[in-house]
C-alpha cells in the first residue's frame, strides 16, 4: 500500500534568526503555542479531563524525546509535527508505537511481525528508509541497530550545512 506523507511549511524567516528555531520543514501547530492553546480552550471550552490531557500532550511534544500520537497519525518532536499519515503504513507505525510504549529509549528491539518468504533485516531496512522519508533535515532520524535493534536519534545536520569543496585561502 502506498504512503502519502503531508508536506510541511518551512518556519517563518523571523523563526529562523532566533535562537531555539524550529527546524527547516517542521510544522508548528498553533494550539502547540501556550498562548494560542489558552485562546483555543476559551473559544470552546472541552471537558476539564480533555482540556488536561490535550496540556499533558503539548507539553509532551515540546520535550527533547519524540511524541507518537496514533489517533492523528502524527509524530511530533520539540512542539512540531514532523511527520504524519494519511494513509495506513503499518510497518512505520508499528516501530513509532513501539517507541512510544517504552518511552523513547534511544533503542529498540525489531517490533515488526515476521512474514513468511519475507527477510526481516530488509523489512526492517525498508521501514527505516519510509520512516527518514519525508523527515525535515535536522529534526530526527532512524537507524539499524546491532542484533536486529532500530534506534533514533537527533539529525545534527541543517539544512544549511554544506561541505566546502576545499579549504579557503
Amino acid at each position: 500500500m502506498s504512503l502519502a506523507v503531508k508536506m510541511f511549511r518551512p518556519p517563518s524567516a523571523d523563526s529562523e534568526a532566533r535562537p531555539d528555531a524550529t527546524p527547516s520543514g517542521v510544522r508548528r501547530e498553533p494550539a502547540a503555542d501556550l498562548a494560542a492553546l489558552a485562546d483555543l480552550l476559551r473559544k470552546a471550552p472541552p471537558s476539564e479531563d480533555a482540556a488536561a490531557e490535550y496540556l499533558r500532550l503539548v507539553m509532551a511534544s515540546r520535550s527533547e524525546r519524540p511524541l507518537w500520537l496514533p489517533a492523528a497519525q502524527e509524530l511530533w518532536w520539540r512542539g512540531g509535527i514532523v511527520k504524519s499519515f494519511r494513509r495506513d503504513a503499518d510497518n512505520q507505525t508499528a516501530v513509532l508505537a513501539a517507541f512510544q510504549k517504552e518511552g523513547w529509549p534511544r533503542r529498540i528491539d525489531d517490533p515488526l511481525p515476521r512474514v513468511a518468504g519475507r527477510n526481516p533485516k530488509s523489512c526492517r531496512r525498508e521501514t527505516i528508509k519510509s520512516l527518514n522519508r519525508g523527515l525535515a533535515r535536522g529534526t530526527i532520524r532512524f537507524y539499524a541497530a546491532g542484533a536486529g535493534g532500530i534506534r533514533w536519534e537527533e539529525d545534527a545536520s541543517t539544512a544549511l550545512d554544506k561541505t566546502p569543496d576545499r579549504p579557503p585561502l
